[in-house]
């Protein structure tokens, strides 16, 4: 199983934390057989359709919920970021 996580940011104390993390998790991942990755802090998750991959553009942080105006797919852009990171986190995985 894969658990996609995000980049930490340029601060080097909050890398360090997040560093620190993925040294936690590390073990704890290998321990249950699943495989942790990486994937960019950047990475639009919430402005691409999960289902079509049409890139909407940005939100403000008020739209909780969006439809898409390619396929007319309803999201939650909770739910959709979730997806759409996980699908990344798979791309990034079999292309490394």
């Amino acid at each position: 199983m894969l658990i996609p996580i995000l980049d930490s940011s340029r601060n080097k104390i909050k890398r360090h934390a997040s560093n620190q993390k993925r040294i936690r998790y590390n073990p704890k991942a290998k321990w249950y057989g699943k495989t942790i990755v990486k994937i960019s802090r950047w990475y639009p998750s919430s402005q691409i359709c999960s289902e079509c991959g049409h890139q909407d553009g940005k939100k403000s942080l008020e739209i909780r919920d969006w439809t898409c105006p390619i396929c007319d797919k309803h999201h939650d852009r909770d739910i959709n970021a979730s997806q759409n990171i996980l699908a990344e986190g798979l791309r990034t995985f079999h292309t490394a």
